[in-house]
């Protein structure tokens, strides 16, 4: 998954997206919290046109946007879900998410994937101290749903992640600090795949 940031992309965030898609990435998570409600819909659509049927969607916590531009949904840990998404007002088949930040937390098997982090140190998050590894593995043996971390996470690292047996990985800088984020995707795509096919032989 590739969390959206326009301010922080080295290129334009929507030449950006399409690239990191070209490289991998599956999943655009469109998380632009500081734009008016108007300015959020438009840039998702643009988004939308981009990305046509190569990946998934989800808008972060903008219900109303997710139900008018018929994408899926990824909510807060503070937000709750039969208020906030109730599947019936949202596109069939449509993918919902939830962050998670403790790991005493159970997993809700409402959602389709739980976010858990952050896993390492991010700039995004420097005034709290990272879950980890440890804390990544148990949530991921307590869920029923595919777990996905969060975090400081690079091609160098995703592999560790992988091997606690979560499902997939999320970034922001790893992609979007980049100058090539086709090339950055596809480091961290070829790691993830490397790493699943052998945690996969090892169970």
């Amino acid at each position: 998954m590739l969390v959206t940031d326009r301010r922080r992309a080295q290129i334009p965030l929507l030449e950006a997206i399409k690239l990191a898609i070209a490289g991998g990435v599956d999943v655009v998570q469109i998380r632009e919290k500081d734009l008016s409600a108007p300015d959020g819909v438009r840039l998702a659509s643009q988004i939308i046109e981009i990305v046509a049927d190569r990946a998934a969607i989800v808008i972060n916590s903008d219900v109303e946007s997710a139900r008018l531009l018929r994408t899926g949904l990824h909510l807060s840990d503070s937000e709750l879900n039969g208020d906030l998404a109730d599947r019936s007002t949202l596109q069939p088949g449509t993918m919902i998410g939830r962050s998670i930040h403790r790991s005493d937390e159970q997993p809700d098997p409402y959602y389709d994937y739980v976010l858990f982090g952050h896993i390492y140190p991010t700039a995004s998050k420097s005034g709290s101290a990272p879950r980890g590894l440890a804390q990544l593995r148990h949530i991921v043996l307590r869920s029923g749903i595919p777990v996905w971390a969060i975090g400081g996470i690079t091609a160098e690292n995703v592999s560790d992640v992988i091997e606690t047996g979560a499902m997939g990985v999320a970034v922001i800088g790893a992609i979007l600090d980049s100058l090539d984020p086709e090339g950055a995707a596809r480091e961290i795509r070829t790691a993830i795949d490397t790493a699943s096919r052998s945690f996969a032989g090892e169970r």
